[in-house]
C-alpha cells in the first residue's frame, strides 16, 4: 500500500511485535517447552547453546498479557531462569515485505524492521537518488555460470567497469550481472573470459532489466 506523506505510513504501520530473550539452565531443548508456548500466543524467534549448559531463547509477543504468560511458562521449566532484558522492537509489516528478500539473512532484516517506519523512510528517501543513477546503468542483463565464491566480493571492482551483480544463487551457482550493452560485452569477454563469438551469442540472450 503507498502512503501520501510519510506521517500517514507511520500512523498506520502498527508496532505490535516485541521480542525478549530468555537464558533457560535446567532444560537442553526448546521441545520441551514448544507445546506449551502454542497456549501462550507467543512465538519462538531463535536458540542459542549455553556451553555452561542451557540454552538462550529468544521468544517474540505482541502484548502485555502474552509477555505475561511466557513468563509464567519459562520460571515454570526453570525458577532460576534470567531475563536478559533484550526487549526489542519489530516493525511486523516491514518484516513482512523485506523477510522475503534473496539474501538477506534474518539478523538483518530484524535490524532493519526495528528502525522506527518514519526515520526508515527518510534514510530510503535519501539514499534514492544513488540506486537511481546505478540502475541507469543496468540496461541489460544475463545469467552465467560463477562457480568462485559470492561474486559481490568481486562487484566494487565490476562496477568501475560499468557491470554489476544481480542476482546470484549458490546452490545453482550462477549469477545474474547487469549493465549497458557494451559495458556489459566488453565484461563478458575480457573479465569474465569468453571468446569474442561466444559472447555475442551470449549477449544475444540477455534481456532488459526493469
Amino acid at each position: 500500500m503507498a502512503y501520501k506523506t510519510w506521517k500517514d505510513a507511520y500512523e498506520q504501520i502498527a508496532l505490535n511485535e516485541k521480542t525478549i530473550t530468555w537464558h533457560i539452565d535446567h532444560i537442553n531443548s526448546f521441545g520441551n517447552i514448544e507445546k506449551e508456548l502454542r497456549q501462550t500466543g507467543a512465538k519462538y524467534v531463535s536458540m542459542d547453546r549455553i556451553k555452561s549448559g542451557g540454552i538462550k531463547v529468544k521468544f517474540s509477543y505482541n502484548s502485555q498479557g502474552q509477555k505475561n504468560k511466557l513468563t509464567q511458562l519459562v520460571l515454570k521449566h526453570d525458577i532460576d531462569a534470567v531475563d536478559e532484558g533484550l526487549q526489542e522492537v519489530r516493525y511486523t509489516n516491514i518484516y513482512n515485505k523485506i523477510k522475503g528478500i534473496k539474501n538477506l539473512s534474518r539478523k538483518d532484516a530484524d535490524m532493519i524492521a526495528a528502525i522506527d517506519p518514519f526515520i526508515l523512510g527518510k534514510v530510503i528517501k535519501a539514499l534514492a537518488p544513488f540506486y537511481e543513477d546505478v540502475n541507469e546503468g543496468r540496461k541489460v542483463s544475463v545469467t552465467v555460470d560463477w562457480e568462485h565464491g559470492n561474486p559481490n566480493d568481486y562487484s566494487a571492482d565490476w562496477e568501475a567497469e560499468g557491470v554489476f551483480v544481480l542476482d546470484y544463487d549458490p546452490r545453482k551457482k550462477e549469477m545474474e550481472i547487469g549493465g549497458e550493452e557494451k559495458a556489459l560485452a566488453a565484461w563478458i569477454e575480457m573479465t569474465y573470459g569468453l571468446s569474442k563469438n561466444a559472447a555475442r551469442a551470449l549477449m544475444r540472450s540477455a534481456k532488459r532489466v526493469k
